[in-house]
């Protein structure tokens, strides 16, 4: 399972993920194919430890493979989406907002 409900992403531990991103300014879509645009995953704001993170071209989809998310514990880390744009400035386009790791019953135990 994977749903996004405003900006709280949830996802079962091990599955994949599939979304785009579009991005606005002013009300108009905004054309980030010449920035560098970063989502990530952490346990939380305080923590410099990066848990994932994937960067994002314009017009493609974003994909949160299962290995992802597969050796984690279940429960509610936090993500952002930054904008590094070709001049160099920095704007985070999503604060940070809630990315929960949901319980899974199949799942293969080594």
């Amino acid at each position: 399972m994977f749903k996004i409900s405003g900006n709280t992403i949830q996802i079962t531990r091990g599955d994949t993920g599939i979304f785009t991103l579009a991005i606005k300014s002013g009300g108009q879509s905004y054309d980030y194919s010449n920035d560098q645009v970063l989502f990530t995953v952490k346990r939380n704001t305080n923590t410099p430890e990066i848990i994932f993170q994937k960067e994002i071209e314009y017009g493609q989809t974003v994909v949160i493979q299962p290995e992802d998310t597969e050796n984690l514990p279940y429960g509610t880390y936090t993500y952002d989406v930054q904008v590094t744009t070709s001049q160099g400035i920095v704007n985070t386009v999503i604060t940070p907002n809630p990315f929960i790791v949901a319980p899974e019953v199949t799942w293969e135990v080594e």
